[in-house]
């Protein structure tokens, strides 16, 4: 089942420089956050000259959406290729989308995301939203377009999948919260998204599916 691609900002393309604008600004709004990071720096730090980065973006917003769009990029395409398994089960589907999720929450671009979220994302709006909009948001429709398989297929009990779906990836989030705030976890991700996948598979399996 294919996923809906997003709308790309001006840094379009596979090349070198633009990897290398991107890296820089996520490093710089990271460090500095969105507010208070500067164009000039980011170029400095790409090895670029400050007129350059504008060939690519038009502002530090877009430049911003960019980095978010080729940051989930990847997520987004392993999602289409674990959606293209027919012949996974339905519990089988959602085991690989938690796990490909717990996975994704070990990688350290996403911590460097969620700081500047949780650091600016109450007061620019703008940032704030297009990241919910292209990251969780996206995120949950994921796990709800597995449930209402389940659901069609007879496996899963006829349930709110939007409800269902926040419940599903809330401990995702926490983990990565946890991560941000404490530092590393002991637990492998593998051995939490499987007790997850079991706990859930208690809940969600329609009496008669067994």
């Amino acid at each position: 089942m294919p996923i809906k691609q997003v709308e790309t900002t001006n840094v379009a393309g596979k090349d070198s420089k633009r990897d290398e604008i991107l890296k820089a600004a996520l490093d710089i709004f990271a460090r500095d956050g969105f507010a208070k990071a500067k164009v000039g720096d980011i170029a400095t730090a790409a090895g670029v000259g400050k007129g350059t980065i504008y060939l690519y973006a038009s502002s530090k917003l877009n430049l911003f959406k960019s980095v978010v769009l080729a940051g989930i990029e990847p997520v987004v395409r392993d999602f289409e290729d674990i959606f293209s398994h027919s012949e996974w089960t339905p519990i089988e589907l959602l085991e690989r989308l938690l796990l490909r999720l717990y996975r994704e929450v070990e990688n350290p671009e996403r911590e460097k995301f969620l700081r500047l979220m949780l650091t600016e994302g109450r007061e620019i709006d703008e940032v704030r939203d297009f990241y919910k909009t292209h990251v969780v948001d996206r995120g949950q429709t994921i796990i709800e377009l597995a449930l209402r398989q389940g659901i069609e297929s007879g496996c899963f009990r006829n349930i709110n999948v939007e409800i269902a779906s926040q419940l599903i990836i809330s401990p995702i989030k926490a983990r990565l919260l946890h991560r941000v705030v404490f530092g590393c976890v002991d637990e492998s991700v593998e051995a939490v998204s499987r007790v997850h996948v079991e706990l859930l598979q208690a809940g969600l399996l329609a009496p008669d599916s067994g």
